[in-house]
């Protein structure tokens, strides 16, 4: 009887159900096996709603939810084209009758929704469902939906729930699985590492062991580290390593290169202790390390990684990459000769050098001027088969021009560019052999080799710019410096603050004091803050043209700017005052220095003394003397000629015997210009011995 109803109850009349139904009560489990039986999930839900309304007991409230269960599968299975919306209208529906999910139908609703990428829909099925019937898989199937969600609401249910499965009172708790998808939510490019994912990852891994994905894993240490947050990383791989979990070597690397980024020598020593101890280093672990300790001039230690890698039987050997950083290592830190001897031991290892090996070794030789070692260098690259490249050509250009051999070194350029396929010079060619004639004042020549330049299709960039209005105005043509200024803000490039202070320094060298403002302006036009040598160069310019009122000005202005003047600049503004015999104004800006942070010097001090023993202010002088010995400014041989003088002029003899001991027990020794005053004026008052007195121990020092 079951096996006939079954087969054609929804096709039945009402009548004839009603007859069924009274021959052959339906049990609840019956009921289910009908529902998923029927073609579709309409029909099904008419015939449970046939059977709810005539109040039939597999169809009450507390079978309902298995009933709904058959339903929620038949419409998952006809969903084809990713509609899961009559799916979330028979959800609706359940929760407005007050039927609770199984746990099948929960677990049904979440995977449903999760690939049709509802988070909010896996949300509510999840919420649906009575805790105490969750599990760690369904947990997982929601954990995953909301972390692949770009609303930042949904990252903060996923936080919630994982909050949840760690509490001390969870059911659900996290495994391998959950481990992933957090690694997994990490690893993906363009996200930035939550810092409260990594805290309950870290938490998660307190529970045990867990798989974990090496390559996510490394792809998480990668991004942490890249976006600064090394320590972060630090804790994460700790965490895993202590809770059990497997940190392969390629985590390690990254971690190694992260802390190499950050110059984390000390935490660097332990990693690789770690990864030593495991017996996990590779030829990229001691690389990474070797290449930090190059790099921070620490080529002894570097070396004695390198012995330990070379002996018999050694897990990891020496590579070309490892030779190429040692030897850039010690060439870098002068040490060539021993740089060209691991040269020759790279054969023995089986390792073969590039052109990365000898330009290392060329570099190295230029800069400590060995310059035919550096071209036998690039004669033996030839021979061995190695192509020199646009590096070589530079490296020995730049090594011949720094050592005076300009002529020289375009003559091999000229040479090379021919015959060298792969090094036909580029725009740092042509900017440092230009550079270099401008330096040696050959104007001429440097513009020559800049036209060149653009004619042979090298754009000039900033450096170029920079290079020719550094060496124009150096050669004393600010004006042609200005006009490759002009030039080059045409050409879109945009000058720096170096670039400014060079072009102001210029003009005002030649009190062209108009045109250095009108630069001054157009750096704060640009959006470009000047500097304090900006406002010194200026402050300096105005003190030598005697503008006083302006260089005040420009002093006021810095410190509105809060650009905090320097000892330099209340230097210049003494300076400029006292020269222009202006004591009173010097002596002002000699007080706003004393109440500032810094303390005046020697040289400022002497500026002040000579000036006021030059105006007969010998009294002012020594006062000031005495000040600079109550600041423990030690008063020097300029300072003393500088009284001595005064007191001559004024000849007060008794003040200068009392400065005269004062030399002698201060060891301040006398120079010429003190024996010139002292020999012409203490003979004439009849203190000669006291004069013999005096050179008694400096003869060396007179003569």
């Amino acid at each position: 009887m079951k096996h006939n109803v079954h087969k054609s109850l929804p096709l039945l009349a009402e009548e004839q159900l009603q007859t069924l139904i009274s021959s052959s009560p339906i049990t609840p489990s019956h009921l289910y096996q009908l529902l998923r039986s029927i073609h579709h999930s309409s029909a099904a839900l008419r015939l449970f709603d046939w059977c709810r309304l005539r109040g039939l007991q597999a169809a009450s409230p507390s079978h309902a939810p298995f009933a709904f269960q058959a339903i929620f599968q038949l419409a998952a299975r006809e969903n084809k084209d990713g509609n899961f919306l009559p799916l979330k209208k028979l959800l609706l529906r359940s929760n407005e009758q007050g039927y609770a999910l199984t746990p099948g139908s929960a677990t049904l609703l979440v995977r449903s929704f999760a690939a049709a990428r509802s988070p909010s829909d896996s949300l509510l099925a999840f919420q649906t469902l009575d805790p105490s019937l969750r599990c760690t898989d369904l947990c997982n199937h929601l954990l995953a939906s909301l972390l692949r969600s770009p609303v930042p609401n949904h990252r903060a249910e996923a936080l919630s729930l994982l909050r949840d499965m760690l509490s001390p009172i969870s059911h659900c708790l996290p495994n391998s699985i959950t481990c992933s998808i957090l690694f997994f939510t990490l690893s993906r490019s363009g996200v930035p590492a939550n810092d409260e994912i990594l805290n309950l990852i870290i938490q998660i891994t307190k529970f045990g062991a867990f798989a974990i994905d090496t390559y996510q894993f490394t792809k998480v240490v990668v991004g942490l580290c890249r976006d600064g947050r090394t320590g972060k990383a630090w804790d994460l791989i700790y965490a895993v390593k202590n809770g059990g979990g497997a940190v392969e070597v390629p985590v390690w690397n990254a971690l190694l290169t992260g802390l190499s980024k950050d110059r984390d020598t000390s935490r660097m020593t332990l990693v690789f202790s770690d990864i030593e101890e495991a017996g996990a280093a590779n030829v990229i672990t001691y690389g990474i390390v070797m290449n930090h300790l190059c790099k921070s001039r620490n080529i002894d230690l570097a070396l004695q990684m390198f012995d330990k890698m070379t002996k018999p039987f050694s897990a990891a050997g020496p590579d070309t990459v490892i030779f190429n950083n040692l030897i850039d290592g010690l060439c870098k830190v002068g040490r060539t000769c021993e740089g060209l001897a691991l040269l020759d031991r790279m054969k023995t290892h089986h390792c073969d050098p590039n052109a990365i090996t000898f330009n290392a070794l060329i570099d190295g030789f230029c800069k400590s001027g060995d310059i035919d070692a550096a071209f036998e260098l690039n004669a033996r690259m030839v021979e061995e088969g190695v192509s020199p490249n646009i590096v070589t050509l530079n490296t020995l250009i730049s090594g011949m021009c720094k050592n005076g051999m300009v002529s020289s070194a375009l003559s091999f350029f000229c040479e090379k560019k021919m015959a060298w396929a792969n090094a036909r010079g580029n725009s740092v060619t042509y900017c440092t052999l230009i550079g270099a004639f401008l330096h040696a004042n050959n104007v001429s020549k440097g513009m020559e080799l800049f036209n060149e330049m653009i004619r042979e299709g090298h754009s000039p960039d900033a450096v170029t710019y920079f290079t020719l209005i550094s060496g124009l105005s150096m050669a004393g043509r600010i004006d042609d410096a200005s006009s490759v200024a002009s030039s080059m803000r045409k050409n879109g490039f945009q000058l720096d603050t170096k670039s400014y202070n060079i072009l102001i320094t210029g003009f005002g060298k030649k009190k062209k004091m108009e045109k250095a403002l009108k630069l001054f302006h157009e750096m704060s036009e640009a959006g470009i803050k000047p500097d304090v040598v900006t406002y010194n160069t200026l402050i300096d310019a105005y003190c030598k043209a005697g503008d006083f009122s302006m260089a005040q000005t420009l002093l006021k202005q810095m410190m509105d700017d809060n650009c905090e003047p320097s000892l330099v600049t209340y230097g210049t503004l003494i300076h400029g005052f006292c020269k222009n015999g202006d004591r009173d104004g010097a002596v002002k800006i000699f007080q706003s220095l004393q109440d500032s942070k810094f303390e005046p010097n020697a040289a400022i001090y002497n500026v002040l003394i000579d000036s006021f023993c030059k105006s007969g202010g010998i009294g002012t002088a020594v006062s000031l003397l005495d000040q600079m010995r109550s600041s423990r400014v030690p008063p020097n041989i300029i300072t003393y000629n500088a009284i001595m003088k005064g007191l001559c002029e004024k000849n007060m003899s008794a003040m200068a015997f009392e400065l005269m001991e004062q030399m002698k027990e201060e060891g301040c020794d006398p120079d010429l210009t003190t024996m010139e005053i002292l020999s012409g004026w203490l003979p004439a008052i009849g203190e000669t011995e006291r004069l013999r007195w005096f050179i008694a121990g400096n003869e060396a020092v007179v003569s």
